[in-house]
């Protein structure tokens, strides 16, 4: 299961900041399949980062099977990349 709450993250760039999360929430349950979706350079990547353990939250919590991921060590990261979660990017091309 994955249980998101309050999720933001911002990236600094020169002098200013990107947000690129603002308060994202949401639950899945196993099995569940999710989309995310919108034009380019809308910040698909991010939470894909995110939920993929690559990239760890400015603040808010993520729990993967009721383990807060920002907590973990690079070891526990490492296994739950191992995890049965799958992301599949389908590009849709318009005519």
């Amino acid at each position: 299961m994955i249980e998101i709450a309050g999720l933001t993250k911002t990236y600094r760039m020169g002098d200013g900041e990107v947000n690129t999360l603002r308060g994202v929430s949401f639950s899945a349950e196993n099995g569940a399949m999710i989309a995310i979706r919108g034009p380019s350079g809308s910040g698909k990547s991010t939470p894909m980062n995110v939920l993929a353990c690559l990239d760890k939250p400015t603040s808010g919590s993520y729990k993967l099977d009721g383990t807060e991921v920002s907590t973990m060590n690079d070891n526990w990261l490492a296994q739950a990349r191992n995890r049965p979660i799958g992301f599949v990017w389908n590009p849709i091309w318009a005519t």
